[in-house]
């Protein structure tokens, strides 16, 4: 996702700030991503759901979508301005 944003423009990433533990693996990916060359001057902040009170908006889309791919919900989907959307499948770490 980095790279897509990055690719738009984008050069600040907020991340709902969770479990100290949470917010380290955030930062581990991050720092990866950087390594490899995706979005290498993407900034980014952890920052408390209750500061920024437009974080659910990203948990809503991600679930509308994925009931959407699992098959079990699309109404919620067909509401959407699906040309802003971007799906891609991506493989779970083994």
């Amino acid at each position: 996702m980095t790279d897509d944003l990055a690719k738009e423009g984008v050069d600040h990433m907020v991340i709902e700030a969770r479990k100290a533990s949470l917010d380290k693996k955030d930062r581990a990916t991050m720092a990866a991503t950087k390594r490899s060359g995706i979005g290498p001057a993407m900034r980014y902040s952890h920052v408390a759901k209750h500061d920024e009170p437009l974080l659910w908006v990203a948990d809503v889309i991600a679930g509308v979508v994925s009931l959407h791919v699992a098959g079990d919900d699309s109404s919620y989907f067909a509401q959407l301005r699906t040309s802003l959307l971007v799906l891609r499948q991506i493989q779970p770490n083994p």
